[in-house]
C-alpha cells in the first residue's frame, strides 16, 4: 500500500486505514454477534466469511491494473535514458 503513496500522504492514508479498520471492527462486531446470539454461531462466522470474500477478488483486479509509473520524456524534453 506504501510503495506508491507521495510521502506527505503516507501518514494520512495509514491513519485513515486504521480508521477503517476500527469502524469495521465497531459496527460488525456487534452485528455478528447480535446474528450468532440469534441464529447460531455457525451463521455468524459464514456471514463473516461471505464479507471477507471479495477481498482477494479486488486485490488481484488492483495488482493487474496498476502499472508502474514509467517516464516517457525526462523533464529536459529529452527521451528517457533507458530509450538510448
Amino acid at each position: 500500500m506504501n510503495q506508491n503513496l507521495e510521502p506527505t500522504a503516507r501518514a494520512a492514508v495509514v491513519s485513515l486505514r486504521g480508521q477503517v479498520n476500527a469502524l469495521t471492527g465497531i459496527i460488525g462486531g456487534p452485528l455478528l454477534g447480535a446474528l450468532a446470539l440469534t441464529h447460531t454461531t455457525r451463521s455468524a462466522l459464514l456471514v463473516a466469511a461471505l464479507v471477507l470474500v471479495p477481498t482477494p477478488l479486488l486485490y488481484l483486479l488492483t495488482v493487474r491494473r496498476s502499472t508502474p509509473l514509467v517516464a516517457t520524456t525526462a523533464p529536459d524534453g529529452l527521451p528517457p535514458m533507458s530509450d538510448l
